[in-house]
């Protein structure tokens, strides 16, 4: 799966669109939207779920890995 981002940008390159400053104006929005990725999940596994170390032993999942498991494929 790629983000909508990561989609666009392969749909400029495939149609040979993709100027050299959209090329790092894409790698940055992809890096910010990564980021926002990262700290939702975050946010949202520990906040939602009332994440307790103790109690559900340290097996919570990072949004770092999350984000590698499900885009970086």
């Amino acid at each position: 799966m790629k983000t909508a981002l990561q989609e666009l940008k392969d749909k400029f390159m495939e149609a040979g669109t993709l100027a050299d400053w959209m090329d790092d104006a894409f790698d940055e929005a992809i890096e910010k939207e990564k980021q926002q990725i990262i700290y939702a999940y975050d946010k949202g596994s520990t906040d939602w779920c009332n994440y307790d170390p103790e109690r559900h032993g340290n097996q919570h999942p990072l949004g770092k890995d999350y984000y590698n498991q499900t885009f970086n494929k």
